[in-house]
């Protein structure tokens, strides 16, 4: 039996996004800009990165907002965000085990 699956996890956050207000709770200058890491893992061992998506949190409510929900300077620094954000190597770990392996098992024979 293989448990295999998708995880997501934050990897950066940068508190206070330009001075706008919540669409829900209209809170002025609490949003924060969340940057989560998408990867597949396989016994939960990471084992290739699929994705970076970034999401804008209140403060207040906690309410979450895709960039698409977003206007103006905030999406364009949602977007410097995520640019700025590289996968860490930990998410290839078991792909790099599994070619360890295989070389190892090639250089044996």
């Amino acid at each position: 039996m293989i448990i295999y699956g998708r995880s997501a996890e934050k990897v950066r956050a940068q508190e206070h996004l330009v001075p706008s207000s919540c669409p829900v709770c209209n809170t002025q200058n609490s949003l924060i800009g969340v940057v989560l890491m998408c990867y597949a893992h396989v016994w939960y061992i990471p084992f290739f990165p699929l994705r970076k998506r970034v999401v804008a949190v209140c403060g207040h409510c906690k309410g979450n907002y895709d960039i698409g929900q977003l206007r103006g300077e905030n999406a364009q620094v949602c977007t410097i965000l995520k640019q700025n954000v590289k996968f860490p190597v930990w998410y290839w770990s078991l792909a790099i085990i599994i070619g360890v392996v295989i070389v190892v098992s090639m250089i044996v024979r």
